[in-house]
């Protein structure tokens, strides 16, 4: 199985845990599961609070407005995103935070649920793990 970055963390705490659960009992014993995340340690030192940008989609123009912060206990991404399109004076809006797993926290899970991580990396390109790399991947087999 193969679980990618944007797909994990979305939910509350609970419900985090239940779809780590799901995962990890989807996967059969010798099966092999990888999870690719954020790194929190990059998160906290490389996070832009603000950003801004224009879009033009099917010929509309917005301006987008992307307000992120690092909360703690646990740690988390919270965006705010802002969409204004000014043709029709309307503004939307929406939020979302994203909670961050420690290399630690992962080991723990994947521990609990009779996973064995057999390689970490912090890059696609097989580097490791480090605060200066925006990703943790595990490959773990399940025992």
């Amino acid at each position: 199985s193969i679980c990618l970055y944007s797909s994990i963390g979305f939910l509350d705490e609970k419900s985090n845990k239940k779809m780590f659960n799901n995962l990890f009992r989807s996967v059969k014993r010798g099966g092999r599961l990888i999870v690719d995340i954020m790194n929190p340690d990059w998160a906290i030192k490389n996070l832009n609070p603000h950003s801004e940008k224009v879009v033009f989609y099917k010929g509309n123009k917005y301006f987008i407005k992307h307000k992120r912060k690092i909360l703690y206990n646990p740690i988390r991404e919270k965006n705010i995103i802002e969409f204004l399109d000014k043709q029709k004076m309307k503004k939307y809006m929406a939020s979302y935070a994203l909670r961050l797993y420690s290399r630690g926290e992962l080991k723990e899970m994947f521990n609990q649920d009779n996973f064995k991580i057999i390689k970490s990396f912090g890059s696609f390109n097989k580097e490791k793990i480090a605060s200066s790399h925006q990703k943790i991947i595990i490959v773990a087999d399940k025992m």
